[in-house]
């Protein structure tokens, strides 16, 4: 039965170390600034990304 129960544990500490790293992840876009589109002017080996305007 021990072995049960540390199996468990074990397999519930992954999702949780999941929605720690997502939490993490969400906090770092917000504080970056969010989503922002890229802008790609050109195609193949001349395309290259805009600074978007506004």
């Amino acid at each position: 039965m021990e072995g049960g129960r540390m199996a468990l544990k074990v397999t519930a500490a992954i999702p949780l170390t999941m929605a720690v790293f997502y939490l993490l992840l969400i906090l770092y876009f917000k504080a970056k600034g969010g989503y922002r589109p890229a802008q790609i002017v050109g195609s193949g080996e001349g395309a290259r990304e805009v600074k978007a305007s506004g």
